[in-house]
């Protein structure tokens, strides 16, 4: 399903959340858990929690687990970590599951902010031995840990979580791991090493219709950190136009601004600052908070660097 438009896919499963809420359709249990992982993939949070009141089956710490990653994608952090707590208490002996939970507790504090707890979350886990061997689940833990560790910190962690998804023949994380690594790379100036692994992340992911536009965003961003700013320019306004999920279209648009304006195209800033204001405007439940604030801190060096407006760079710097 998700080799094909992710517009299609998101118009097939609205229909059907409609049909299983409505109960026009009878869907059993077991797959219900599997249409949800395939509404989070797709960014459908919202509508996957929604449809996620209608399961009734018995693998319910499964189930809790994929409402807690539906929260915490919705910036609901405290009831997520309502839902880890309570967890964390029933499933010690499930060392698969109780790993994924910590990985989202983790992910919950630091959106959060709560530096210190991620990091004793993660050191935990590190020093837990026995967890290496819940290869699936380690991979996922080690793949988000660039969230609490500095782009150096992190590769060495990726890495490992790239090899796990290799050995486990899951060629879909392994190449979005390898996006992740292109940009880690790029953030610390190894232009080199980020092109193999855009370059290895394409040959895993560019038959899915549903990553093109982040492939495409991280491809431009390399450009940009080469001085092709209109290769980058090119680039994501057609990651913008094939992007369904809001929090790409925004991570999208906040690139293209960062191209603009060292273009110093002026006029193209003006459209795409007011475009993206729009999306923070009417897209309110699939990003976390975090990334508003960065935009409008972005919005307001523009304003000052660009347009001279310290007006608009003091309404902007009050938001971020």
């Amino acid at each position: 399903m998700l080799e094909r438009a992710p517009s299609a896919c998101q118009s097939f499963l609205e229909k059907l959340k409609s049909q299983i809420i409505n109960d026009t359709i009878v869907v059993q249990s077991e797959y219900l858990i599997e249409i949800l992982k395939i509404y989070y993939e797709l960014d459908m949070f919202e509508s996957g929690l929604e449809l996620s009141s209608h399961y009734s089956g018995k693998a319910v710490n499964s189930f809790m687990l994929i409402k807690a990653s539906f929260l915490n994608r919705l910036d609901r952090h405290q009831e997520c970590l309502k839902i880890c707590d309570y967890l964390l208490k029933r499933i010690s002996s499930d060392h698969a599951l109780y790993l994924k939970v910590l990985t989202l507790q983790m992910l919950c504090y630091r959106s959060l902010n709560k530096l210190n707890l991620a990091n004793d979350v993660y050191s935990y886990v590190i020093r837990r031995s026995d967890f290496s061997k819940q290869r699936n689940s380690y991979a996922l833990f080690l793949r988000n840990t660039e969230m609490v560790l500095s782009p150096s910190e992190s590769l060495e962690n990726l890495k490992k979580s790239a090899q796990l998804y290799v050995s486990e023949r899951n060629k879909e994380d392994a190449g979005k791991v390898c996006l992740t690594l292109s940009m880690q790379y790029a953030r610390i100036g190894n232009l080199v090493i980020a092109s193999r692994y855009l370059d290895k992340s394409m040959k895993l992911l560019g038959h899915r219709n549903v990553d093109m536009c982040m492939l495409l965003n991280n491809k431009s961003v390399l450009n940009a950190f080469s001085g092709k700013y209109e290769l980058a320019k090119k680039n994501l306004i057609h990651a913008k136009n094939v992007s369904l999920s809001d929090f790409n279209k925004v991570v999208i648009s906040y690139n293209l601004i960062n191209v603009l304006s060292e273009m110093n195209d002026r006029i193209s800033l003006e459209k795409y600052i007011n475009h993206i204001q729009s999306l923070l405007a009417n897209y309110r439940g699939q990003r976390d908070l975090s990334l508003d604030r960065t935009v409008y801190y972005n919005l307001s060096v523009v304003y000052k660097d660009i347009f001279h407006d310290l007006d608009m760079y003091s309404h902007f710097i009050e938001k971020s």
